[in-house]
Formats: C-alpha cells, sequence, structure tokens
C-alpha cells in the first residue's frame, strides 16, 4: 500500500511558495490546498504585523481544517507558516487574555504537527520581495519570519515540542531584574534544544537591545492564563503560600512585584541582623583590656 503523500512547501513569504506548488499539484495529481491567509484578507481580516491572535488562530484553525478534510494534498503554506508568523504576533504585541486561543492552536500543533506531512519542502529566502497586494514590501520583516521558520522545521525534524510561551516571560522577567542578555543566554543554553543563534535573537530583540523595545513580563492574571504562574500547579496551591503569603496578596499583581517585595523584606531582615548586633559588639568592646597601655 502506497503512503498518503500530504506534501507542504513552506518559507517565508516571496520565496516561490505559490509557483511551485501550483505547478507541482498537477504533475502529481493531487489537490492544491491554496493559501488560507488570502481568504482571511477577503473577510476584511488584517495579516502579518497589523494581525491579531484571534487571526492568527482563525488562519491555524482554517488550514488544519484544510488539511484534516484532505487525505492527499500539496499544501501553499502549512501549519508550520502559521505557527512562525503567530510567534512574531505573540512577541510583538502586548499580552492579553485572549492569547489562550492560541495555547490551544499549539496544544493540537503538539500532538498532530509531526505526522501530518509525508513531505515537506522549504523555500529559503531567494529573491527581492515582489508587490502582490497582500505581504509588506518590508526584507527584514521576511528575514524574520524565515529565522522563525527554520527553527521551527528544527525542533519538527527532531521531535522537540513547540517552545512555550513561558520563554518569553521568563526572558522579559530576568532582564527586568537586571540581568544581561548574556546572562539569560546562558540559562537557556542548559536546555536540550539550544540553539546559540537564535536565542540570541529572541532574547537580543525582547531585551530591546536590537528592537529598540525592552518588553516587560506578563502580570500575574495572564500568567495564570498560560498555566505560567507557580500559583497553582494541578490545582496544588504554591508552595510559597506557606512561607510569606504574598501571593494571597490583594496588591500582589505583577511578579516584578513579588519580586521587589522579597528583595525588600530580605534587605529589611539584614538590617535588622546588623542592628542586633551592633549593641552586642559595642559591649564585648568595652570589657575587653586595652593591650596597647602598658601597665
Amino acid at each position: 500500500m502506497n503512503p498518503k503523500k500530504r506534501i507542504a512547501i513552506v518559507g517565508s513569504f516571496s520565496t516561490g511558495k505559490t509557483t511551485l506548488a501550483e505547478a507541482a499539484a498537477p504533475k502529481l495529481g493531487l489537490p492544491l490546498l491554496p493559501e488560507v491567509a488570502r481568504e482571511i484578507v477577503d473577510l476584511g481580516f488584517k495579516l502579518d504585523k497589523d494581525a491579531t491572535v484571534e487571526v492568527e488562530t482563525l488562519i491555524f484553525l482554517r488550514q488544519y481544517h484544510n488539511e484534516m478534510t484532505h487525505p492527499e494534498f500539496v499544501g501553499d503554506r502549512s501549519l508550520v507558516d502559521v505557527m512562525a508568523y503567530a510567534s512574531w504576533v505573540l512577541e510583538n504585541q502586548d499580552r492579553r487574555k485572549e492569547f489562550a486561543l492560541w495555547e490551544t492552536c499549539l496544544g493540537i500543533a503538539k500532538h498532530h504537527l509531526r505526522s501530518q506531512y509525508s513531505h515537506v519542502f522549504y523555500l529559503p529566502v531567494e529573491f527581492e520581495i515582489v508587490p502582490d497586494g497582500l505581504r509588506p514590501m518590508d526584507p527584514d520583516f521576511q528575514a524574520d519570519i524565515d529565522r522563525r521558520m527554520v527553527h521551527l522545521l528544527g525542533d519538527l525534524e527532531k521531535g522537540v515540542n513547540v517552545p512555550h510561551l513561558g520563554r518569553f516571560a521568563a526572558t522579559a522577567y530576568l532582564a527586568s531584574i537586571g540581568m544581561s542578555p548574556d546572562e539569560i543566554m546562558a540559562l537557556f543554553a542548559k536546555a536540550k534544544d539550544f540553539r546559540a543563534d537564535l536565542t540570541r535573537y529572541q532574547v537580543e530583540h525582547i531585551t530591546g537591545k536590537t528592537s529598540g523595545t525592552k518588553y516587560t513580563p506578563p502580570n500575574c492574571a495572564t500568567m495564570l492564563t498560560y498555566g505560567l504562574c507557580c500559583q497553582r500547579v494541578k490545582e496544588v496551591e504554591c508552595r510559597d503560600h506557606g512561607r510569606d503569603g504574598r501571593c494571597q496578596e490583594a496588591w500582589l499583581k505583577h511578579p516584578l512585584s513579588y519580586y521587589r517585595s522579597k528583595i525588600r523584606a530580605e534587605k529589611k531582615k539584614s538590617d535588622s541582623k546588623t542592628r542586633s548586633r551592633a549593641p552586642a559588639e559595642n559591649a564585648q568592646k568595652s570589657v575587653e583590656p586595652d593591650e596597647s597601655r602598658e601597665p
């Protein structure tokens, strides 16, 4: 029995995917799955840098539906493409509770992405951008999407799960408390799927070194929505509740507030110990003989 042909042609915009897909489908006798993004534009939604997480979720679900309802196909783009664009949107927009919609898409990708295609053909950036009335005339954005695509394909080949948004939150948090990009890089270097070039690009972008915008970590409500907060793990209360109770305070709404509160408390505790030692040390000095004085 011949395996089903489920062919995905992937890559950044203006790399020749549509031309190749339209030529390959009839040659192979397979149906062509057109680019979903163009259908979304016809509905009145904006794409790329102007897209929202809701739009990216809609594109993902339509792409997934198209692929699941065709046993064989040549796809002009794939779920990998959608994930690359969506990752840019999520990193470059303020966090909202609606981002949880995309988490559902990541859950689908985690379980189905590796078995979704029989062949994946990646087209690198080799030509100047051709105006098509849809994609931006922005070579930097084109290259950014290409880098994200390559990273996702590398993870797909190795069987690594889709990276969690926790990396964004961790990077933004560590930068906010004073860690340098190199120090953050050193922490991520311990991960099994660490790639120095891509990690440096992401870290320097989030910390503002290359983007010009230093991102702040999500607040507590958003962290809970994403399942990133340690306040609840499988509905078990955070162990810190039994230590200092900060997470139960109404004023605590951001991880940085917890950090600053903890630092102030530790400093106050240290200062208190220093003051308590001072009288005892002074008293000891008052009773010690002055050995420098001759009898």
